[in-house]
Parts: C-alpha cells; sequence; structure tokens
C-alpha cells in the first residue's frame, strides 16, 4: 500500500493535507482493529471495498422462508424475464451495505441471520449480489495476501448475498465455479463479511518506515515553512520494498489576499475556512491569527455551470451495454450523476434501446417428389434447415425451415364399424362387410389410393360388476362415486360400438390387520405375502384380493425343534418295547415324535445289548489265606458257584475252581565272628540274634525262614602297665623296660583271632627341694612335714605311683602388724579410704594382707561433722527481677548459692524461683455476616482484632486478643453442562460465589434423584428424562450454611427415530408422500427430503418432483432442548411410468422382435378373444402361430407405488 500523508502549518492560516490510494491486494487496518483485503477500487485508488479475513464463525440461513422484506427491492423475479436478463439484474446490485442495513431492520436484533450478526457497528456488511461476484473474479489476485495475514480464502461451496431475489429465495455466488443463482431462504449457506472504505477511513500503517526529505520518520508531519517548499517521503515496507512521494506547499504572504472561489449550484463554499452558500457575490473578511498577523481576505465566489449529456444507444437482445459507466441490458431510461471536470455533479442521461434477435421457424411440407422453394430455400428431403440473416439493427436473426415430406398413399384401411352403423370416412359409404377401392386427395393435396377393408362388429349389452376400496371413488366408465349401488353408463366396447353397461359397485374394506404366528424352529412363515424366518414384528402393505390397501403386522413367534439321543441297555435275550419299538436287536432308531406345540422332534434311540456270562475262575490260593475274587469268600479246595449281576445289570453265574498251595516254616543256626558278614541261604547279617526271611514256594506261597545267628567275640585288649624308672615289665608274655606301647596277635578257643597290646609307661624318681613361707605364730603342714622354725627340713616319701623320692623343705616365716586410724568428714560426705566406705560416726575395723600375705588389721576412728541447707521460694511477674545472694534472677528455676564452715564442711543456700508469665492469648473465632461475637468478655459483628487486659491469680497482667473472622455467606448460583447425550451425564459447577481466602467450604449436592455429591464441580448421570430440583447447601468455615436452588431438564433422547412413509413407494402418479415418526415435545424435527428441499415438523406431507433416480434418500435430523443430534435414515423408492410404444415387428431380424419385454402382457384381437397372457412380454404369436398384421388390444401389469396397476391400448403389428 502506498500513501503520503502531510499536515502543513501555514504561516497565518492552518491547513491540513492528506493524499491516499490503494490497489487490489492492499490490506487495510481499520480504526477499530480489524483488517481487510482490498478487492475492488476506483480508478483513482480513493475508495473501495475490503473483504474479511475469515467468513462467519457457521453457515447461516438467508432469512425466514416466503418472508419478503418491504424495503428489498425483488431483483431478477418477476414475469416475463428470462434468464438471461436476471443474472445482469444480480450482478448490477452492489448496495450490499443498503441491503444489510434494511435487513436488520426488518428481521430485528434477536435472529441469527447474516445481517445481524456481521460487525455491521464497525461498518462490516453482508455484500451485495455484484460485489460477492467481484469478490470471486478478484480471489486469485488477494488469495496469497489473505493467507499470509492469518485468513482464509474463499471455501468450495456457495456464498449468500444480500441480495433478495423474492420471499422465497435469495442470490448466491457458487465458489467455484463463480456461479451466481438464487435458492430458498432457508438454505445454510457460507457468508463472508466485506467493507466500503474510503481514504478518510484508514489509519496510517505503522508496519511501515517513513523518512521525509525534512529529516522526521513519523507517518504525519507538521512543518513551518517560510517559503513555497517541495516535501518529499520514502515508505519502506519491512522486506525492504519502498516506494517515494511528493507534495509542493505553497506558502502564502502575509500581504492582503484576494481569493477567487467556485461553488457548484446547491453547494455550500467551505475551502479556507469558509463556509458560504451565496454565489456571484464578492466577500472581504480582516483575519489575525494566532501569532498576531493581520491580513484582508478578498473571496470573489462564482457559480458553476453544471452539464447534461444524452446518449442513445442500440444494442441487441442479449448482449450488454457496458459503457460510459453504464451496465445495462433492457430497454429503457438510465441516469447517473457524475462529477464533472469543474467538480459539481452533471447529469448523464443513457437511452437504451434493445432490439430483439430474430427467432423464426417455418413450417412447410410438400409431397413425395417435390421440393420446396420458397424464402430462399430449395429442398426436397424432411428436416430441420436454417439460414442467418441481419435485420436493419444489424441483430443475427435465424430462420429455421421444418420441411416435412407428405406421402403419396397407396394404402388399406382395415376398418370396423357397429352393427347399424355406416362407414362414411375417407370418401367411402359402406354398411357392409367387404374391401372397396377410392381414388382420393389428401388434405395436402398428394394424391392417393385407398382400399377399404371393412368389418362389422356386433353391439352388447352388459352388467359390469366392479368394486373399489372404502374410501375411494370409482372414476370409471364416465361415473365418479363413492357409494355402492348400480349405476347405468352409456360406453363403447373395445372395438368402438355403443354398449349399454350397469355397473355394479361394491365396496370393499381396507383392513389394518396384525396376524400372530407361530413357526418351528428351521421353518419359514411364508404366508400373507411374508417370507422371514426369525422371531419379531414385520410390516407389509398388501392388496386385498379387492386390490385394497391393507397393513399386515405379523408378530411371528418361534418354537424350539427337539432333536435328542437317548441311549438304552438291555440284557441278551430281552426285547425293549418303549418309544414306540419293539426289538432286541442292538443299533440306532430314530422316532419323529411332536412338541406340545405342535413341532416335529426327533428321538434318536441307540440301543445296547449287554452279554449274560457263564464262567468258570480257576484260582489259586496259599495255606491259610481267603479267595475274595468276584464276591467270593472262601478258604477251601474245590468248585465254588455264585450269581452275580453285571455291571449292567444281567444275571451272570461264576464258578470258581479254587486250589490250596501250602506254605512252609525252617529254622537255621549259624556262629560268625565278630566284624563277618553272614550271607547263607540269602541272608545277608552280621548281628546275632534271630532273623527272618520271606520267601516264595514254586506255587508262589510265601515261606518263613529263620536264621539263629551266634557272633563270637574277637578280642582287642590294651594292658596298661607301669614301672618304676630303672625296672623291667614282664607281664603276659612281654619283657620290656622302655616306656611305650607294644603288640601281640594271639588265638581264642572258638578260633576267632584277638589282639593284645601293651601300653607301659615308667615313672620316674624324684629329688625336690620345696620352698615354703608362713606368718609369724603359724605351722607349715605341707607335704608331710610340721614345722614353725625358718630354715630346711627333709622326708623320704613315695611318690604316687610307689617310686622312692626325697624331698627339702625351705621355709620362711614372715611377722604380722596391727593399726588405728583417725578421720572427719562433712555430714553427707563418705570416707572411702582404706577399703573402707562409711558415711557415719563410729569405730571400724578391717582385716588387710601385708605384702607377704600375712593378715594385719586397721581400725577407723571416724567423726562426721555438721552441715547447714537454707532453703526458700518465691514468685515474680515475667518482666520482673529478684535478687539472690548478689544474682539477679528473672527466670523460672532452683538457684543455689555455697559456703564453707570452720569445719570445712560445704553449708547451701537454695532458692526455688516461679516467674508467673504475662498471659497473651489469641482468639481465631469466626461468625457468620450478621451475627455477634459474644465470648470471653467481647461483644461485636465486625471483623478485626479486638483487645483486653485481665489480672491473673498472680496479680499479673494478661492480654486476651480476639482475631475475628466474619464469613459471608455463599453467594454463587449453579450452573451445568452436557457432557454426554447418550447417558444424560450433566457436569455441575458453581458460578459466581468465589471460595474466599482461608476459609474452608464443603458442598453437598442433591441431584434431585436420591443421588448426593460432595466436591465443588461434579458429574452425574441420569437415569431417565424429566425435570429435577438440583439442591446445593454450601457451608462456609463450618457453619456459615446457604442453600441454593437449580431446575435442570433433561429432555427425552433417543439414538434412533424409526421412519414411516405413506405410501412406501413412489410413482409419477403417487408422488406426495406422508413421512412420520414418533413426536416429542421440546424436539426440533428437520427431514432432508433427498431432492434438495427440506421440511420441519415430526410430521410432513411432501410432493416429489418425479425424475429419472430409482429412489431419494431421505435423512431425519432431531435435536433434542439440550440439542444433541439423532439422525435416521429412509430409503424411498420410486417406481417409473411405463411408455408402450405403438408398434413392432416380430419378423425374426432381432430387431424390435417383442412386445413390452420382461413385463406381464395380456393381448386381445378386434374380435375381443384373448390370444396371449404371459409375464415376460409378447412376441407376436398365437398357439406358436404368427399372428396377422394389425392392431390389437394390450394390457400390461406393472409394478407402481399403490402396487400392480393396468395398462391398456392398442399395438399394431407389422412385419
Amino acid at each position: 500500500m502506498r500513501y503520503i500523508g502531510l499536515i502543513i502549518g501555514w504561516l497565518c492560516l492552518g491547513l491540513s493535507v492528506y493524499a491516499q490510494t490503494y490497489k487490489v491486494g492492499d490490506v487495510i487496518v481499520n480504526k477499530d482493529g480489524s483488517q481487510g483485503v482490498v478487492f475492488w477500487v476506483n480508478a483513482e485508488g480513493s475508495e473501495g471495498w475490503m473483504v474479511a479475513l475469515h467468513d462467519l464463525p457457521r453457515p447461516l440461513k438467508w432469512g425466514r422462508l416466503r418472508d419478503d422484506v418491504p424495503e428489498l427491492e425483488n431483483v431478477g423475479s418477476g414475469s416475463g424475464v428470462n434468464e438471461l436478463s436476471k443474472i445482469f439484474k444480480g450482478l448490477a446490485d452492489t448496495s450490499g451495505y443498503q441491503n444489510t442495513l434494511k435487513l436488520r431492520k426488518y428481521q430485528g436484533s434477536g435472529t441469527q441471520y447474516p445481517a445481524q450478526l456481521v460487525d455491521f457497528g464497525n461498518g462490516w456488511y453482508v455484500p451485495a449480489a455484484g460485489q460477492m461476484r467481484k469478490l470471486f473474479t478478484s480471489m486469485n489476485s488477494i488469495r496469497t495476501v489473505i493467507q499470509n495475514r492469518g485468513g482464509d480464502a474463499l471455501k468450495v461451496g456457495r456464498y449468500w448475498s444480500s441480495t433478495e431475489y423474492d420471499a422465497r429465495a435469495a442470490w448466491f455466488v457458487y465458489c467455484h465455479p463463480g456461479e451466481l443463482n438464487f435458492d430458498t431462504k432457508d438454505s445454510v449457506l457460507y457468508v463472508r463479511p466485506v467493507r466500503s472504505f474510503s481514504v478518510r477511513d484508514v489509519k496510517y500503517d505503522r508496519t511501515l518506515a517513513y523518512k521525509w526529505n525534512s529529516g522526521q520518520r513519523d507517518p504525519g508531519i507538521t512543518v513551518y515553512p517560510g517559503r513555497n517548499t517541495e516535501y518529499e517521503v520514502e515508505v519502506t515496507t519491512a522486506a525492504g520494498c519502498s516506494n517515494k512521494a511528493s507534495r509542493q506547499i505553497l506558502v502564502a504572504s502575509g500581504n492582503d489576499t484576494t481569493i477567487v472561489g467556485y461553488v457548484c449550484p446547491g453547494q455550500a463554499y467551505t475551502e479556507n475556512g469558509f463556509n458560504l452558500t451565496k454565489a456571484d457575490t464578492t466577500y472581504i473578511f480582516g483575519l489575525q491569527n494566532a501569532g498576531g498577523c493581520r491580513k484582508t481576505v478578498t473571496l470573489h465566489l462564482y457559480q458553476k455551470d453544471t452539464v447534461m449529456t444524452v446518449i442513445n444507444e442500440d444494442i441487441c437482445q442479449g448482449e450488454m451495454y457496458h459503457q460510459n459507466n453504464f451496465t445495462a441490458w433492457e430497454s429503457g431510461k438510465y441516469v447517473q450523476t457524475w462529477t464533472g471536470s469543474n467538480g459539481c455533479d452533471s447529469t448523464v442521461v443513457l437511452n437504451l434501446k434493445v432490439h430483439p434477435l430474430g427467432r423464426d421457424t417455418i413450417e412447410a411440407a410438400v409431397c413425395e417428389g417435390k421440393s420446396y422453394t420458397e424464402n430462399g430455400f430449395n429442398v426436397s428431403s424432411p428436416g430441420f434447415y436454417s439460414q442467418n440473416f441481419q435485420n436493419i439493427f444489424g441483430c443475427d436473426s435465424l430462420v429455421t425451415l421444418h420441411l416435412t415430406l407428405n406421402p403419396v398413399y397407396q394404402d388399406t384401411v382395415f376398418a370396423v364399424i357397429c352393427q347399424g352403423e355406416n362407414y362414411t370416412q375417407h370418401g367411402f359409404n359402406a354398411t357392409s362387410p367387404g374391401c372397396y377401392d377410392l381414388r382420393l386427395q389428401t388434405f395436402q393435396g398428394c394424391d392417393s389410393l385407398v382400399t377399404l377393408h371393412l368389418d362389422v362388429l356386433p353391439v352388447y349389452r352388459d352388467t359390469l360388476e366392479v368394486s373399489v376400496c372404502a374410501g375411494d371413488v370409482y372414476t370409471g366408465h364416465g361415473l365418479h362415486v363413492g357409494a355402492a349401488g348400480f349405476y347405468e353408463d352409456s360406453l363403447k366396447s373395445i372395438t368402438g360400438c355403443d354398449s349399454l353397461i350397469i355397473v355394479h359397485l361394491v365396496l370393499d374394506p381396507v383392513y389394518r390387520d396384525t396376524i400372530p404366528a407361530v413357526i418351528c424352529q428351521g421353518e419359514t412363515y411364508a404366508e400373507n405375502g411374508f417370507i422371514v424366518s426369525s422371531a419379531g414384528y414385520y410390516r407389509q402393505y398388501l392388496q386385498s384380493v379387492a386390490g385394497c390397501d391393507s397393513l399386515v403386522t405379523l408378530d411371528l413367534k418361534i418354537l424350539p425343534v427337539y432333536q435328542d439321543t437317548v441311549t438304552v441297555m438291555i440284557c441278551d435275550g430281552e426285547t425293549y418295547t418303549e418309544h414306540g419299538l419293539n426289538t432286541g436287536i442292538p443299533g440306532y432308531y430314530d422316532v419323529p415324535l411332536r412338541t406340545v406345540a405342535g413341532c416335529d422332534s426327533l428321538v434318536t434311540v441307540h440301543l445296547i445289548l449287554n452279554s449274560v456270562y457263564r464262567d468258570t475262575i480257576p484260582a489259586v490260593i496259599c495255606q491259610g489265606e481267603i479267595y475274595s475274587g468276584f464276591g467270593f469268600s472262601v478258604s477251601d479246595p474245590g468248585f465254588h458257584d455264585r450269581l452275580l449281576q453285571s455291571e449292567f445289570g444281567c444275571d451272570s453265574l461264576v464258578t470258581l475252581f479254587l486250589t490250596v498251595n501250602p506254605v512252609y516254616r525252617d529254622t537255621i543256626q549259624a556262629e560268625i565272628c565278630t566284624g563277618e558278614i553272614y550271607t547263607g541261604y540269602g541272608f545277608t547279617v552280621h548281628t546275632p540274634g534271630y532273623h527272618d526271611r520271606l520267601l516264595q514256594s514254586v506255587t508262589g506261597c510265601d515261606s518263613l525262614v529263620t536264621l539263629f545267628l551266634t557272633v563270637h567275640p574277637v578280642y582287642q585288649d590294651t594292658i596298661a602297665a607301669s614301672v618304676c624308672e630303672g625296672h623291667t615289665y614282664s607281664g603276659n608274655g612281654f619283657v620290656e623296660s622302655v616306656a611305650g606301647y607294644y603288640d601281640r596277635e594271639l588265638h581264642s578257643i572258638l578260633g576267632c583271632d584277638s589282639l593284645v597290646t601293651l601300653h607301659l609307661t615308667v615313672h620316674p624318681v624324684y629329688r625336690d627341694t620345696i620352698p615354703a613361707a608362713i606368718c609369724e605364730e603359724e605351722v607349715y603342714t605341707g607335704n608331710g612335714f610340721r614345722v614353725s622354725d625358718a630354715g630346711f627340713h627333709n622326708r623320704l616319701l613315695q611318690s604316687e605311683y610307689g617310686c622312692d623320692s626325697l624331698v627339702t623343705l625351705f621355709l620362711t616365716v614372715h611377722p604380722v602388724y596391727r593399726d588405728t586410724i583417725r578421720e572427719a568428714i562433712c555430714e553427707g560426705d563418705t570416707y572411702r579410704k582404706h577399703g573402707f566406705d562409711v558415711s557415719e560416726a563410729g569405730i571400724y575395723n578391717r582385716r588387710l594382707q601385708t605384702g607377704n600375705i600375712c593378715d594385719s588389721v586397721v581400725t577407723l576412728d571416724l567423726r562426721v561433722n555438721r552441715t547447714y541447707l537454707f532453703a526458700s521460694s518465691t514468685s515474680i511477674c515475667e518482666g520482673e527481677r529478684y535478687y539472690f545472694r548478689g544474682r539477679e534472677l528473672t527466670e523460672s528455676g532452683r538457684y543455689e548459692d555455697v559456703f564453707v564452715t570452720e569445719k570445712g564442711c560445704d553449708s547451701l543456700y537454695r532458692m526455688d524461683l516461679v516467674v508467673t508469665p504475662l498471659y497473651h492469648h489469641v482468639i481465631e473465632a469466626s461468625i457468620c455476616k450478621g451475627e455477634r461475637y459474644a465470648q470471653n468478655g467481647f461483644y461485636t459483628g465486625e471483623a478485626g482484632e479486638y483487645t483486653r487486659h485481665y489480672y491473673s491469680v498472680y496479680a499479673c497482667d494478661s492480654i486476651v486478643t480476639l482475631r475475628l473472622q466474619v464469613i459471608d455467606y455463599f453467594k454463587g448460583k449453579i450452573a451445568s453442562a452436557l457432557m454426554d447425550c447418550h447417558t444424560h451425564e450433566y457436569l455441575f459447577s458453581i458460578e459466581g460465589g468465589e471460595q474466599p481466602e482461608a476459609v474452608t467450604e464443603t458442598y453437598v449436592w442433591d441431584f434431585g434423584d436420591g443421588v448426593t455429591a460432595t466436591d465443588r464441580e461434579v458429574s452425574h448421570v441420569y437415569p431417565d428424562s424429566g425435570r429435577y430440583q438440583i439442591g446445593l447447601a454450601v457451608e462456609r468455615g463450618g457453619r456459615c450454611e446457604k442453600s441454593v436452588q437449580y431446575q435442570l431438564e433433561v429432555p427425552y433422547y433417543r439414538d434412533h427415530f424409526p421412519i414411516e412413509s405413506y405410501p412406501d413407494a413412489l410413482d409419477e402418479d403417487w408422488a406426495k408422500v406422508l413421512l412420520q415418526t414418533e413426536c416429542y415435545a421440546d424436539m426440533d424435527y428437520t427431514w432432508t427430503l433427498g431432492d434438495g428441499y427440506t421440511a420441519k415438523n415430526c410430521e410432513v406431507t411432501h410432493k416429489y418432483e418425479i425424475d429419472d433416480r430409482d429412489y431419494y434418500e431421505i435423512t431425519l435430523a432431531v435435536r433434542n432442548a439440550d440439542d444433541c443430534l439423532t439422525e435416521s435414515r429412509l430409503r424411498l423408492p420410486v417406481y417409473h411410468r411405463i411408455t408402450p410404444p405403438n408398434t413392432f415387428s416380430p419378423n425374426g431380424d432381432g430387431i424390435n422382435d417383442y412386445f413390452m419385454p420382461g413385463y406381464q402382457v395380456r393381448i386381445v384381437n378386434r374380435n375381443g378373444v384373448e390370444i396371449y397372457k404371459g409375464s415376460d412380454g409378447w412376441d407376436g404369436t398365437y398357439n406358436g402361430k404368427q399372428v396377422a398384421e394389425d392392431t390389437y388390444f394390450y394390457e400390461i401389469f406393472y409394478q407402481a407405488a399403490r402396487g400392480i396397476i393396468t395398462k391398456k391400448g392398442f399395438i399394431t403389428v407389422a412385419r
């Protein structure tokens, strides 16, 4: 974008000058902060239109259907307006702002239509059709700019304009391909706002860099030039692109000034600070500015001339006149007001005449063999021929010749008349059957030969029994009646002969019936037009035998069919007679049965034949055993019989032949030596005594062998012997004198080896001196001595082993001591010297040992000197001082002071001091708003901190501080939001009522269905729709409780709505359908009918314009009060009317050989005889032979919306 801004100050007169221009693609930042991209500007670049960066948030309806806005012109609608003219009228509308203003005034502020939702207060509006089309054509130029600014290009879809077509429709532009068209006002389309601008509306773009030749860098500057000066500015974008603009400023002198001014008629002269309306006048003014400059200004004011221009133009139909700023395509007078070169409005009048394009068709005919030579044509073949001409206005005209070639006939006319009539057509006059020739001229003037083949048909008199469904009207035979009875009508037979028909009209009932039915499992219910095999409800629209629509509902239940196998066992020789059988042969037998419900069931009997046994059992036992097999309990040998039942209950005879084998008992005696193992007779033992071994005889019977084993000892003996040193041991065959171990091997009388070991000890002979000591007055009695004198003493002894030894005693005698100690201690002390531990006065003895281990006696004479305790206690208040024996005390505790008596004993002064505190008690309390705190001597209802002084029992001051909090009651309210349509889950929260700081809140929700919760924000699932009273109790600070109520309407919701249609199919005759579903209050029903139309309500009626499609896809969107959407669909079939040919050629050439293949047809010849009836068309035969070329009556039966339809007519066979 390029623009220049100058704010210029005259020396004595102020003047502001702005000069700005724009181009397509420029970005404009508006005063309200919104942005737009220019998509059209005028030639000067000073005015134009900008488009918003985004569509409105969602597609919208234009307005109410069939709601004509009175102040808006219906552009393009009306009779006699062709499609091209409509388009041109739509393109010519560029009054989007005025259109939007009128729509807002008419529709009202509460509606949700585009004109109400655009930001009209800031200049945005819905574009008119011409503006919207211009926006589309400019989109390629501005798409990148919009996207770079974070906006969106136009979507591929339809956008509303503010141009109204008529009461039902409005204009839109289809992006892409840019088609201008109109649609019903209740269609939902996109909307893109636009805004008009002029240079005075635009702010400076602060994203650009400005640099003036005077040095300033602001978009606008203020200068005070002293002379004429040219100012130049260079504007640079962030990308480095720059542009320059300049302005020449002329500075007036301070002398008197004469100004010549011009004004247009009816306008005021406002330049140079004047505001004058009277032209052709001279004005003189004396002026003085703020700086004191004075001057005289003379203004000569003249009126400018105005100009009127008249343009006369001719165009051809379909062309557009697009010159001199006019856009027109219809004849008429068009007026525009322009600003002329002198600045005054000038009037331009366009007189436009539209000349029609000649479009003419000439219908002409010639006889076969002749040529058409008129109007510049020369042709002889039938067809269409065109030639172009120009009329006197230069407009193209097209002449089309439609030439028909009339044949020259040589024809045979097959005709039929009724009995008693004359055949008078084609110039004939005949009453009898036969052939007649006549040469005629056709009405086109061509000669023809006509041969008449005349048949005479009888005239009938008949009574017709007919019926219609109750509620229908019978319209056949010229009648229009709905009541039963007899009616007469004169008709023509299929051969065209008058007949008298008496119609006996019978009314057939219309049925609504429910059929309860039951079938067996696996069967198919195929009655009454149903073919189903599953249980449930089925509907079918049927025709009764009388052809009346009936609704049959089938309630089908399925009964089970049982298939079971029974396994049966009998004994050999028995007969099985149950389940209808009588047999004794094993195998599988199928027995068909019927359940109580009448369903076939199959029981398969598996018959098993169990044997009857005759058996002999040979058995053997050992002597002393009992045979207990097969139910026997015997021990005697021989034959034993027993009658048994087999496991299947069949009698059997078992004979036991029992053999008893002997059992053996034997004892064996044996001897071994200690350490050997006895291994005879299968034994492996080494301990003496009885050993048993169980064996089996050759007959398998246990036998007992007992071994009595004797184990003779093997002696291993050690002989301990001793001798004195110098002697020899000679016992037990040994001769030894040296200490040690000696072995000798011997045999016992039982032949077992024995070992004797000699352990010989040699004892020494002693020579010893014993030193000893005793105390004075003691006697030494050790080692056989008894002496008390000190010195050497000898004694001859025997050692403990009997060996002689000499012992010498050296005896020492030590002295014994006696001593007394006198001591004194202080009261409370303990004497702990010389081994004493005493605290009371007295004499104490203690026996001690000297260093020579001789007893000595120490006597203690102890005295106890007295000590003194002076104890006292007192109390002071916190902050006071107490002085004790020269010390300053301020804290509670026990304090002591020690002194020494003349005896040297410590004595004590003790003080127990209690410091009584000055109490400062803080009470944290809260009350609810409106209450008063009346405890602990306080009485207040305002929040704050309060203090009171007291005296304690110790006469000390105490302070009590109350910190009181006043809690306001909860003032919020309940808010709810739907979370899940299917489950009726809602989120409940608190709106307003923020929790105060440091105040606890508890919550109790009552959801109105017996369920409660305690969180601040909770979700809850309701079991069903309905109206619920929600309660919330909020307690603050544990005591201030407030309850609020909220009424929630939980709307009914279904995840599927069944769609029923009446009828259930369409055709050209039954194009109107009733669509209905279940109706609930407070639900919005929107039908999308598959043909571009929509409808509201739970039951709608719609008429379709039947086209070539085979079905219509119908969608039902149901929204409940919570905006929960349920969509259901129905495919409505369409049957099409058939168009039979009037001739066919069954000649076997593969072309047109069959009449209506695939349809059920009935053919009757001209004599009223039915010659064919079939379901796959007619091949032109009767009883296998080709029929004659003739005209035949047919009936075609085909499917339509109301059932099978019969179509009647004539078909000609021509080969």
